[in-house]
């Protein structure tokens, strides 16, 4: 068990190149000043640089590069953005945040989600009109770089590319994303003579600079990872799952020992934290497994409810019962003594003197 100090907030102020709209949108949603990371990832991507911010999960990241590229959206009409995110479920809660922004704009910036789910007869509309785009590595391997012609006006004119959540890109998957950005890369260079600013995000990485220069093939990212958002003491723990005997072969099998699921553990310690009015997050790796943890935290804590609203409803019984029970023996304890002092003859110095023999 390791305990993580607490951290207070360092903040800076916001940024002398913001325009006055963009002061009054942040305004808008309750910002006045910004995290120190916040800060200087904002500035680094305004001057042109590609950079990666690693810091703690909801230190603020997603303004790091929706407040450069709205500028950016604001001042040049003709600007575009990519946002690329690893789930759809990402860009949909992406997208609620920019329409919230993007609100305080005098110049209306058109913001969509071009993924699977996007209606075919919308997909013409967004191609031709859209300024932000947020989408997936599948769909640019599958749409729009096969197609890139149809997406000229937005290549052209790319001044961003997004990437957040960078740390999920590994393995096959992160390699396949590798090739897409790269061939990204190449068709905005060579076809369309546009030259965008990567911004990455990342919270879990060990090595976040080296590994988005690798899956963008960069030459040189800026990496962002003195965290200036506060954050509260934590206990970081290890949790091995206990051992069990467990018979194989039926009734006449060995005994063999193995580890009960992980998953039933996680579900046991979250059910109890839920219970102790603790606020807790169960990360998983599929979706599968976190219908099984809800599943199973549900249940447990059914079961613990149930198990404490019949203690509470025995309590009055059980502390009748003790007291039923310390009458009986102090009745004893009374019977006891009398029939010692019959033995004796009531006579105190005839007990002092058997104890005396004694």
């Amino acid at each position: 068990i390791e305990e993580i100090p607490c951290r207070r907030a360092s903040y800076s102020e916001l940024p002398r190149d913001l325009s006055e709209v963009m002061r009054k949108a942040l305004e808008s949603i309750g910002i006045s000043r910004l995290y120190s990371h916040q800060s200087e990832a904002i500035q680094s991507s305004i001057s042109g640089k590609h950079v990666v911010v690693a810091t703690s999960t909801s230190s603020g990241k997603s303004l790091c590069y929706n407040i450069p590229v709205l500028e950016s959206l604001s001042q040049d009409l003709m600007s575009c953005a990519l946002y690329i995110f690893p789930t759809k479920a990402l860009a949909q809660d992406q997208l609620r945040t920019i329409v919230e922004m993007k609100k305080a704009f005098h110049t209306d910036i058109n913001v969509s989600i071009y993924d699977g789910d996007t209606p075919r007869e919308d997909r013409l509309w967004i191609r031709d009109n859209a300024r932000l785009l947020i989408t997936n590595p599948d769909m640019l391997h599958v749409s729009v770089l096969p197609c890139h012609s149809q997406f000229q006006r937005i290549l052209s004119n790319l001044r961003y590319i997004v990437i957040d959540e960078a740390h999920s890109y590994k393995g096959v998957f992160g390699c396949h994303t590798a090739l897409i950005l790269r061939r990204l890369k190449r068709i905005c260079s060579n076809i369309y003579g546009c030259h965008p600013t990567f911004t990455f995000c990342t919270a879990t990485s060990a090595n976040p600079r080296e590994h988005v220069m690798e899956l963008a093939k960069l030459d040189n990212v800026g990496l962002i990872q003195n965290d200036g958002s506060p954050c509260g003491s934590k206990y970081f723990l290890l949790w091995n799952p206990p051992l069990h005997m467990k018979k194989e072969g039926g009734s006449q099998g060995s005994s063999v020992t193995r580890r009960s699921s992980p998953i039933v553990e996680v579900s046991y310690l979250f059910s109890e934290m839920v219970q102790h009015g603790l606020r807790c997050i169960a990360f998983c790796k599929t979706r599968k497994l976190c219908e099984l943890v809800l599943s199973y935290t549900t249940e447990e804590k059914s079961r613990l409810t149930s198990l404490r609203e019949n203690f509470v409803a025995l309590l009055p019984q059980m502390l009748l019962s003790w007291e039923l029970m310390l009458d009986i023996l102090m009745q004893h304890c009374i019977l006891d003594f009398l029939g010692v002092l019959r033995v004796y003859g009531s006579k105190p110095e005839d007990l002092e003197g058997e104890q005396n023999n004694h």
